[in-house]
């Protein structure tokens, strides 16, 4: 699993993420949850509705954007699973307003 660092929501209701996978097998990554704290400590999904971009088992080269709406928290970060060896994947999010 890979973490992104932990993004300031500030009075954003959504995170608009990006996703490139760069090189890898098939099913390179294989899913992405957008995680939400008000803490730093305690993580959840609970709340994010997820958009309808099929951001799970992209083989390389692929890339997929989408908004992960519903978020009430004061951070966000992004959580990608990937299950290929020597995967190379991108992500990329900002807070956004829906």
């Amino acid at each position: 699993m890979i973490y992104s660092q932990p993004i300031k929501l500030g009075d954003a209701n959504a995170l608009s993420v990006e996703l490139t996978v760069v090189s890898g097998t098939t099913a390179a990554a294989s899913a992405l949850l957008v995680e939400i704290s008000n803490d730093l400590a305690n993580w959840s999904t609970t709340g994010i509705t997820a958009p309808s971009t099929n951001f799970n088992s992209l083989a390389a080269p692929n890339f997929a954007r989408g908004n992960f709406t519903g978020a009430s928290g004061r951070f966000a970060r992004v959580k990608v699973t990937v299950h290929s060896t020597g995967a190379v994947v991108n992500v990329s999010a900002v807070p956004n307003r829906v």
